[in-house]
């Protein structure tokens, strides 16, 4: 995926969560369950704007970071060798708060919304989507498992990666499938953290051992 489209595709979601926006504007009161606990419960309230507008920023503030970060990596560490990618998931990040963003408003509209199970549904979609493009990420400073051994050693970073690639794919559509049938908050969000740092401590593990069979690379 070009930089172009990366900027186009993200330009359209977010005018699509602004539309969204418009939208329940006219739906919701003034004052708005902002915050939910972990059983799904509201413990706060706010003005309908934060829910309207503070998603949306992040959409545009996210697709900035995507066209500027490029720009400022250090000379080692360009992610020109895998632009296309980089800029793929950027796209699945904001598409994801877009989703997160319309669930968002349907639970704040519609008490009996199922919100606990969608978001956990989308996060684990998203899992699985960039962990199916993961071992075409080389190393960087922003993207992936950026740990002081994945940094420290191109070889300890691909195979990290290559490792992180099919449990984020695989445990991802598993997460799905259990957020769907309702598995309880904190199951599924004690698994989702498993998935989501088990690659970092492979890390290490890999970096030992390559460590074992020869030096280190600087």
């Amino acid at each position: 995926m070009t930089t172009r489209r990366m900027v186009s595709v993200s330009a359209i979601l977010t005018l699509i969560a602004l539309a969204y926006s418009a939208y329940m504007a006219t739906k919701l009161p003034n004052i708005v369950p902002t915050h939910w606990d972990a059983s799904g419960k509201v413990n706060q309230y706010g003005s309908k704007w934060i829910s309207l507008l503070v998603m949306p920023g992040s959409m545009m503030f996210t697709a900035l970071l995507g066209v500027a970060l490029p720009a400022i990596s250090p000379e080692k560490f360009k992610i020109d060798t895998f632009r296309g990618t980089y800029n793929y998931i950027m796209v699945l990040a904001i598409g994801m708060l877009t989703i997160l963003h319309i669930v968002i408003l349907e639970a704040t509209l519609n008490g009996s919304f199922p919100l606990e199970r969608a978001m956990a549904a989308v996060l684990f979609a998203f899992f699985a989507l960039m962990g199916n493009v993961l071992g075409k990420v080389r190393r960087n400073f922003w993207m992936g498992i950026r740990t002081p051994w994945t940094l420290a050693d191109e070889r300890v970073w691909d195979q990290t990666h290559r490792v992180a690639a099919r449990i984020w794919t695989a445990g991802g559509a598993l997460g799905v499938i259990l957020a769907m049938i309702g598995l309880p908050f904190g199951i599924w969000m004690t698994y989702l953290m498993a998935i989501a740092l088990w690659p970092a401590v492979m890390s290490y593990v890999i970096y030992r051992r390559i460590g074992r069979n020869g030096t280190i690379a600087s």
